[in-house]
């Protein structure tokens, strides 16, 4: 979508919109079978993110309130204290505004992550009563991740408190904090540990073109520009059946004279289609038109888009919203094959080489591998071989919540880079799995390189432990 300016000195700013991202958990305990058949789910907890080697000697015991569960040894004790409906942080009053029933606005998925909580956009708001909301998110898992907004109606700077309707809170001897979550499902209080939150899944993958006969494949290579010819063209004879012709071409009829100056300069062949296809819009507009002139329209509009794509101006002829295919060979030599549904891009290269970016799981990669197989299909490109995928890259971020003293973390491991005035984050390498984490003093710790969910997940732990024998953790 265009976004007019009303002259020429006003900035327009379009906030980009974010995607969900995924968060990785681990299942630990089912609260009522402890002690009991899920104890060793607290031990190993215990042992992997806790990092301590009396776990498997640990005397597991619930306190009569059913409210506390505690793991000790000799001098040693580690709380889980259950808080079904906890007070997690509050939110100033002005995301007041962006609180309605319906789907979670990004504002307030914005404050909640500014907390170290994550929701997805498709959460769901409910309101309870007067001031508060319910905010809930159904998970694909079947179970139920439920927080309570609530306004305190005061006129005090933060007056909205955010309520987790299931947290658990662990805390050992050296104060060394921990939050776990519950999920509900059938009155179940099921414990699960949040181990990372995937921001992108960078993934390689090769297709064979070998021994493929297309109009589209000359010499085992793709024709990028003809099939960029033949989509567009598709798409505009298809807006001319649907009468839909302007929403697809990318300008404004309307546009006032006084805007004139904050135009971009347009190519002479660009206006000339343009003032040619005006009328023939306002015919097929009212249904008046035939073939013969749709034929003559149609053959403008491919001439138009060759020479678009010659000039590497093709994004001024037709609309990015009205298009899956997006080619600019004066700036990326390949196709951009957005996939909206899955939130994620591929990169399509002459030779067959895809790159996969954007993606939130491992399996989104195979699903977007499977839908460009039956694109390329439009163009009679039928693989005769399975493509290969290679995950490249997982980008994912983790908190460990008592803050850290990275001038510690770094004197302690020679394997850390630390400079502050360039960079705020301290730098982490780990040669197995072989992956770079960026550990900040909030908490926060960002996994970069990792082929595999399971390799960031390893990594995480491997910091944290790093963190730990460093004795790099601030206790406030």
């Amino acid at each position: 979508m265009r976004i007019k300016k009303r002259n020429k000195n006003e900035v327009v700013i379009k906030k980009k919109k974010k995607k969900d991202k995924i968060d990785i958990s681990e299942f630990i305990f089912e609260w009522n079978n402890v002690p009991g058949k899920d104890e060793n789910g607290i031990r190993n907890y215990l042992r992997d993110s806790f990092f301590i080697d009396w776990s498997e000697k640990a005397k597991i015991e619930k306190s009569k309130d059913n409210k506390t569960i505690t793991a000790s040894y000799d001098k040693h004790n580690i709380k889980f204290e259950i808080d079904e409906v906890g007070k997690l942080f509050n939110l100033k009053a002005a995301y007041g505004n962006y609180i309605a029933e319906g789907t979670i606005s990004e504002q307030l998925r914005d404050g909640f992550y500014l907390n170290k909580v994550f929701v997805p956009q498709r959460t769901e708001i409910k309101k309870v009563k007067d001031k508060e909301w319910k905010i809930v998110w159904n998970r694909p898992d079947g179970l139920s991740d439920v927080y309570t907004i609530k306004d305190t109606g005061t006129d005090v700077p933060e007056s909205i408190m955010i309520y987790g309707e299931g947290r658990v809170f662990i805390e050992n001897e050296d104060r060394v904090k921990q939050i776990l979550i519950i999920r509900k499902k059938d009155d179940k209080l099921m414990i699960y540990d949040n181990v990372i939150v995937i921001e992108n899944v960078v993934a390689s993958i090769t297709l064979d073109f070998n021994g493929i006969k297309s109009d589209y494949i000359i010499n085992n290579r793709m024709d990028v520009e003809k099939i960029i010819e033949k989509e567009y063209t598709e798409i505009f004879m298809k807006a001319i059946q649907e009468k839909n012709v302007e929403n697809i071409l990318n300008w404004e009829e309307d546009v006032k004279k006084e805007e004139e100056d904050v135009k971009e300069e347009e190519d002479e062949y660009i206006t000339m289609f343009k003032e040619r296809i005006k009328e023939p819009i306002k015919e097929i507009k009212k249904g008046a038109i035939d073939k013969e002139k749709i034929d003559e329209i149609t053959g403008l509009f491919r001439e138009t888009i060759r020479k678009a794509i010659e000039e590497g101006n093709i994004e001024k002829i037709i609309a990015k919203d009205a298009v899956t295919f997006f080619y600019n060979k004066s700036r990326f030599p390949g196709i951009v094959y957005r996939l909206r549904n899955l939130e994620l891009a591929m990169l399509l290269f002459d030779s067959g080489s895809v790159i996969c970016t954007g993606a939130g799981r491992e399996e989104f990669v195979v699903n977007a591998k499977d839908r460009l197989i039956e694109k390329l299909k439009e163009f009679d490109i039928n693989l005769k071989s399975e493509p290969t995928i290679k995950l490249q890259n997982i980008v994912a971020s983790t908190m460990f919540y008592p803050k850290i003293n990275l001038d510690m973390f770094a004197d302690y491991d020679e394997n850390t880079e630390y400079e502050p005035e360039q960079f705020p984050g301290l730098i982490y390498k780990i040669a197995e799995p072989k992956t770079v984490m960026l550990v900040f003093r909030s908490g926060r710790i960002v996994i970069t390189g990792a082929k595999s969910v399971k390799f960031a997940i390893e990594a995480s732990r491997m910091t944290k432990k790093a963190i730990v024998d460093a004795k790099a953790l601030i206790h406030e």
